[in-house]
């Protein structure tokens, strides 16, 4: 559920190929040839996609965490420039509804499936209070992204969405609230769903998310092999 659909789900492999062979990527590129090139000669390395730089970014960011000691040629470029290009990546990998539905919808799905058992009393064991689902930065925007709160950035380690059910004892209603955290030394953000309230109520939120649920994920992607 949480590893990147690139490996198994045709569908979603074809439909961001026609994203990353568009013009609107290709003008991107253009844009960012000098740094490219740099990286390139830089590192050695072969950079023709995106793609290639989100490695190099992971590897520069892990440095960082652990203070060893970043390349000299990697000052005048990281963090800024790579984290914007390694961020376009991810943008690009959830930049249409098919791609949201079979990257970040497949968990935004059981995350849906949990709230309605537990809302319908048929959640097991019904004393159950979280699901807590361990994952990388891409997971992070990958969901943020099939709910439309994805705003560019590139999410922080030990950065997490939470996604809340409240029950309105006043109003006999579920709702639902999303929080954004970006780092554990700040609070969360309450995120708001566009044309709902911060606290959505259950129905609403099902709703709103519809279009990048889906329905059958193995045919969905066209695979072989049973996803769902």
């Amino acid at each position: 559920m949480l590893r990147r659909p690139n490996s198994y789900c045709p569908t979603y492999l074809s439909e961001l190929e026609k994203v990353f062979q568009s013009e609107e990527v290709a003008i991107y590129l253009k844009k960012n040839k000098k740094i490219l090139e740099y990286i390139a000669e830089s590192t050695g390395k072969p950079i023709n996609k995106l793609l290639d730089v989100f490695g190099i970014f992971q590897t520069l960011t892990a440095e960082r965490w652990m203070n060893l000691t970043l390349p000299e040629w990697s000052k005048s470029v990281f963090p800024e420039e790579i984290t914007e290009l390694a961020a376009k990546q991810c943008e690009l990998e959830n930049s249409n509804g098919i791609l949201k539905k079979l990257n970040g919808g497949r968990s935004l799905k059981k995350v849906i499936e949990n709230m309605v058992a537990k809302s319908t009393h048929s959640l097991y064991p019904h004393v159950r209070k979280i699901f807590l689902y361990s994952g990388h930065e891409n997971n992070v925007i990958n969901i943020l992204s099939a709910l439309n709160l994805f705003k560019v950035h590139f999410p922080n380690y030990s950065s997490a969405v939470m996604i809340e059910l409240h029950y309105l004892e006043e109003k006999d209603q579920y709702a639902v609230k999303v929080l954004y955290s970006k780092d554990v030394n700040v609070d969360p953000e309450e995120q708001q769903l566009e044309g709902c309230d911060v606290l959505c109520p259950l129905d609403k939120f099902i709703e709103i998310s519809q279009p990048h649920i889906p329905v059958n994920y193995t045919a969905e992607c066209g695979s072989q092999v049973y996803l769902d």
